[in-house]
């Protein structure tokens, strides 16, 4: 059978035993098929049914070994009461080797191996007489809540992403070795400098089964937060992330994620898991910062300018001429001219001119 189960499978109130197990039902559980008051045994295993467990299943109290029941509740009565004997293993009851007493056949709400999402509802506890709660190999997620844990009996949690309930029944609960869930104790080591940063955590007690971590970083605490990368599988317990550089701190959170598997060898009762289970996020750790090293100013070096070394040229030039004329004359021209030059390399050029003329030179005449 395929499609969803009709909601009308509620009206009928004298119905005891609903098998739709090993179908391709899809959709959502009625919540209607909580009115089946008369109900010893419903069983929606291995289905594609999605969505949550309705609480309204915690109306169906007369879920109890169907192996006596009749069509009274009076038989249904002494049902339970025989039932609970078998349970409590008291005298008469077969019983195995240890004690326990033999595991009943029908009374179970049984919806293992399906596509259920979310918590267990706390109304499940209501049913007292059930022989056991089966909600295996889907994607239950949350904590277990602590009335229910009495209704589990020979039913199981496994191959779920839900955590333990408080106060635990027992020491030790063999269901926790098979959930998806967050690793503990995630720390970073390094800062945000641009070097390598190391990631540690404590891995989760299911280590069976191909999955893997995977590793998400932010620049805020409060996200948007991108995939980085995920670890080969569940068994690794560090990672190295390497981020640019930057002043403010990265962030980091981790979940656990188990793939699909077709054959399960646990000795439990669900024989697939179809699903991809994911686990809820660790909390928030964050690297450390860093302070960028402060950038030094250059001092200005002076440039010197050449100033240009005048050159001066000098020239100086004395001509004395004296012409006397009479009879006898007599002429001197002394002549004398001095330079004086001193040329350097730079330019400007002064040039100084003198000349001087000496006074006339009167010679006496005498006369005979």
């Amino acid at each position: 059978m395929s499609g969803p189960i009709p909601p009308e499978l509620g009206d009928l109130s004298n119905l005891e035993n609903l098998a739709l197990e090993e179908n391709h039902l899809s959709g959502s559980i009625p919540p209607k098929l909580g009115q089946l008051s008369n109900l010893c045994d419903l069983n929606l295993s291995e289905n594609e049914l999605t969505g949550t467990i309705p609480p309204q299943l915690g109306n169906l109290t007369g879920l109890g070994w169907c192996l006596y029941s009749g069509p009274t509740t009076g038989d249904l009565a002494r049902l339970r009461d025989r039932s609970n004997t078998l349970r409590d293993g008291s005298p008469g009851a077969a019983q195995f080797a240890d004690g326990r007493p033999p595991q009943p056949e029908t009374g179970y709400l049984n919806l293992n191996s399906n596509h259920l999402s979310g918590s267990i509802p706390v109304e499940l506890s209501q049913l007292t007489y059930t022989s056991g709660l089966k909600v295996g190999c889907n994607m239950l997620s949350g904590t277990v809540p602590y009335p229910v844990a009495s209704v589990i009996r020979w039913g199981n949690l496994d191959f779920n992403a839900l955590t333990r309930y408080e106060p635990p029944l027992r020491p030790f609960d063999p269901w926790r070795q098979t959930q998806t869930v967050a690793p503990a104790n995630l720390a970073a080591a390094g800062s945000s400098n641009g070097d390598p940063i190391t990631l540690t955590w404590t891995r989760i007690l299911y280590l069976g089964d191909e999955g893997y971590y995977e590793i998400s970083y932010a620049s805020a605490p409060g996200g948007p937060f991108t995939v980085y990368g995920q670890t080969a599988d569940k068994i690794a317990s560090s990672y190295t992330v390497q981020l640019p550089a930057q002043e403010t701190p990265y962030y980091f959170r981790l979940r656990t994620v188990t793939l699909p598997h077709t054959y399960i060898n646990y000795g439990v009762d669900c024989d697939y898991q179809s699903n991809t289970v994911i686990s809820e996020y660790t909390e928030v750790v964050a690297s450390g910062g860093w302070d960028p090293p402060p950038t030094e100013t250059p001092t200005p070096t002076p440039t010197g300018t050449s100033t240009a070394t005048p050159t001066a040229t000098a020239t100086t030039t004395a001509t004395a001429t004296a012409t006397p004329t009479h009879t006898a004359t007599a002429t001197a021209t002394p002549t004398a001219t001095a330079t004086e030059t001193a040329t350097p390399t730079a330019t400007p050029t002064a040039t100084a001119t003198a000349t001087a003329t000496p006074s006339r030179l009167w010679l006496p005449l005498i006369l005979h």
